[in-house]
């Protein structure tokens, strides 16, 4: 009976564990009844006490510590979150050549292998030689391979990132919760990040950030999937489309008009109806934003917590900044200014911990044009690449990398022309990447004639 007891509370969270207050008088009791049999129920009592004495004394916290697993680890932006116990600290190295060269993290080796690899440019590679014999499977919601022992497991986590799990034998039966537990970090915070000024604190467990896509006509969307078909998406829609509620709706092609008036975070917006192929809510953030929450693989009944978790995210710090007629808005949280900068000097520059960020205007004839304005170098070894379009403020927007005269890589770009000849660039490193699109049109430019 004690043994159940014991178990129920354990399993109730409870930080320390007691003997009944009048179980010594019972003992005694029973003692004074039975003395023939009073030797042994000392002997029961002594055993209960001891066994009570190591529970009461010691929190749970230092309980676990035996069954607390090894040293987790990180590598690059994955997380490894779960690994069999007793293994030690991971040890970093890489594995693979060429496209396939991948960093990993290893604890062990032989039988007790634990092994995670992150191949970071897959592009489209035969990855079939990377292990002998395999058979398609899937993992967290995406296709995968796996090895015929069950002991190697591979998979595309998203475009551009290979993912690859190995164990040794006596660890396969927690391979695939190995893989589960993997989490990517999102640059832009936890949970969910920010999709276009707007923080995401919650999502539902077991989904993983699979991609960020940003259209030229100011369409944003974040996805998370995982198995079982569960996803989430975040559309952000900027511009005309969002001018007001009816023209969001219009924008979805109708999709949400099946559905009944609602509020949503108090903001006025429309809740899927019973016939729509869509679940879950659009919404009017503000004349020129708005916001449309898809969600997939019985994931309804969770739709209220994710929007409760969706807040706009505070001005930054000793923000707004205005010169040369822009004024800056928006900036991650933790940058300090760093001072003038740009070209000839119209510009000015933050910095946090290794990561920068520069906004700039250039004016003249070197402005006339948006794609003039991408031909323009500062320092003159830069150049720019993979351009790609986009809007910032309904204006055309070009952004794309940025690379060194040998190639390296500096960092991420969007620029565009407000008027001939009056150019705003935008410029950070990489690390910042899924923030750019949120500080370019964080930029306010002054009307003409005043900047």
């Amino acid at each position: 009976m004690f043994e159940i007891e014991l178990r129920q509370a354990m399993a109730e969270d409870s930080a320390y564990l007691s003997a009944a207050p009048d179980l010594v008088e019972q003992v005694v009791r029973l003692s004074r009844r039975r003395r023939r049999t009073r030797r042994r129920v000392v002997a029961v009592v002594a055993a209960l006490a001891l066994a009570l004495a190591g529970w009461v004394l010691v929190p749970r916290d230092e309980q676990r510590v035996a069954t607390t697993p090894s040293t987790t680890g990180r590598l690059d932006d994955v997380k490894v979150r779960h690994v069999p116990p007793g293994l030690g600290k991971p040890v970093q190295g890489s594995s693979g050549a060429g496209e396939l060269l991948a960093g990993t993290l290893t604890w062990s080796s032989g039988d007790d292998l634990v092994r995670v690899s992150r191949y970071g440019k897959t592009g489209d590679p035969d990855t079939r030689g990377l292990m002998a014999g395999q058979t398609w499977t899937s993992i967290r919601g995406r296709n995968a391979r796996t090895s015929d022992d069950g002991s190697d497991l591979l998979w595309a986590e998203r475009p551009g990132l290979l993912l690859r799990v190995t164990v040794g034998a006596n660890h396969i039966a927690e391979l695939r919760m190995i893989a589960e537990e993997l989490a990517l970090i999102d640059p832009t915070g936890p949970a969910g990040g920010v999709v276009e000024g707007t923080r995401v604190s919650y999502l539902p467990p077991r989904v993983h950030l699979h991609d960020i896509a940003t259209r030229s006509d100011g369409e944003t969307a974040k996805t998370w999937t995982g198995a079982d078909g569960r996803q989430v998406t975040l559309v952000a829609v900027r511009g005309r489309h969002a001018a007001s509620l009816d023209r969001l709706a219009a924008w979805s092609a109708g999709d949400w008009l099946n559905g009944s008036r609602t509020t949503v975070n108090g903001k006025p917006g429309y809740r899927n109806g019973p016939r729509s192929r869509l679940i879950g809510r659009l919404w009017l953030q503000q004349p020129g934003l708005g916001f449309a929450l898809r969600v997939s693989g019985n994931l309804e009944p969770e739709i209220d917590r994710i929007l409760a978790g969706i807040t706009p995210v505070p001005a930054s710090r000793g923000l707004p900044v205005s010169f040369e007629g822009v004024t800056v808005t928006h900036l991650p949280p933790g940058f300090t200014a760093g001072g003038d900068g740009g070209l000839d000097g119209r510009g000015r520059s933050w910095n946090r911990a290794g990561s920068g960020i520069s906004i700039e205007v250039v004016r003249g004839e070197r402005a006339r044009t948006v794609r003039r304005l991408s031909h323009v170098s500062w320092p003159t070894d830069e150049r720019f690449l993979d351009l790609a379009d986009t809007m910032v403020g309904g204006r055309r927007a070009l952004t794309g990398r940025v690379v060194g005269a040998d190639g390296d890589p500096k960092g991420r770009m969007v620029l565009w022309t407000v008027r001939p000849g009056y150019g705003v660039r935008v410029y950070l490193s990489d690390d910042l990447a899924n923030d750019l699109m949120d500080i370019a049109r964080g930029v306010r430019v002054a009307p003409r004639g005043t900047a």
